[in-house]
């Protein structure tokens, strides 16, 4: 009996934490809380008035990971605080193209999308 409950107790906690593990991966970086809105990064890296738009804040940008987006989106790539360049992501959902160079991301979507909108990590590439 003792055996018993000792490996139900082992078996409930793998499953908790490959269910732990698993969350993380899929967490999504966008804070909807704190994104500005009725603005995007347009292709020359200046904030652009636009009443259809929502941009996040800065999100930190690992180019040895994959991401992935669920919409359309622009993502303004940047090197500290110096822009490189915006690539748009239009059939989604989509994995976020590699700028080597960049540490941080701006990720600018259509305000439509703003409840359900994400960008994760998908794995290590």
């Amino acid at each position: 009996m003792f055996t018993q409950i000792i490996r139900l107790l082992l078996v409930s906690s793998v499953l908790v934490m490959s269910a732990c593990q698993a969350e993380s991966v899929n967490e999504n970086l966008i804070n909807k809380v704190n994104s500005i809105e009725d603005s995007w990064i347009n292709y020359e890296g200046a904030e652009e008035n636009n009443n259809t738009m929502v941009r996040s804040q800065f999100i930190p940008y690992d180019p040895d990971k994959a991401y992935e987006v669920n919409y359309p989106t622009y993502i303004a790539y940047y090197d500290g605080e110096k822009f490189l360049e915006t690539i748009r992501h239009q059939d989604t959902p989509a994995t976020v193209e590699t700028v080597e160079e960049a540490d941080g991301v701006i990720v600018s979507f259509n305000k439509k999308n703003k409840n359900g909108m994400q960008m994760v990590v998908t794995d290590e590439q």
